[in-house]
């Protein structure tokens, strides 16, 4: 899940003094131009993303998008699905995967592959996701007991979201309406706890 932000340490210190989210710091895309940190959610996560480099942004198409999201303030800006199959999701749906990489504080590099991330930018779906190592600071807990997501609830047309996806996705609700994500609610240990579309 990726909150955009324009301040990345501004909306870390907002999450935890509202909701009592910590954040742990993430790295820098030198290929996109943003930076972020981490909330863990055991397992799942939350990206809290911003521009990290303002030149390289903006000849970045998703340092672009990132930018012009957060103009009105924070945002729930997308959703990344891990699916069982990462091949033969791209081949389902012609998708050519693209390499991403991020370098963490203490040196280390992470990889993936994403997929989809055109009609994400476009259209607000969800885009598809690979990792090529999980980094193991996504199964640490945000200080409030997470144990997970509960539910996203996202927006766009049900019928072209369900092919999209293959099939229906464990914690995602359909509610319709104008496309992206409308609420984040996230399982711990006093209950659950839930991010509008636009947290305070």
């Amino acid at each position: 899940m990726l909150l955009a932000s324009a301040d990345i340490d501004a909306t870390a210190d907002r999450l935890r003094t509202t909701y009592g989210l910590v954040s742990v710091p993430g790295g820098a895309h030198p290929q996109w131009g943003t930076a972020n940190r981490i909330v863990p959610l055991g397992g799942p996560y939350l990206e809290i993303i911003g521009i990290g480099d303002a030149a390289v942004a903006a000849g970045s198409p998703f340092g672009q998008w990132v930018r012009a999201l957060t103009v009105d303030g924070d945002v729930l800006a997308g959703l990344m699905v891990e699916p069982d199959d990462f091949e033969a999701t791209c081949v389902r749906l012609s998708l050519t995967p693209t390499p991403g990489a991020r370098t963490r504080p203490d040196g280390r590099s992470l990889s993936w592959r994403l997929a989809g991330v055109a009609e994400a930018l476009a259209h607000g779906r969800p885009c598809f996701i690979s990792w090529d190592g999980r980094d193991e600071v996504f199964d640490g807990d945000a200080g409030v007991g997470a144990s997970g997501i509960a539910r996203v609830d996202l927006g766009g047309d049900a019928a072209e979201l369900t092919a999209w996806l293959d099939g229906p996705v464990d914690g995602l609700r359909l509610v319709g309406g104008a496309p992206g994500v409308r609420r984040l609610t996230i399982r711990t240990g006093k209950g659950d706890l839930a991010l509008p579309e636009r947290p305070a």
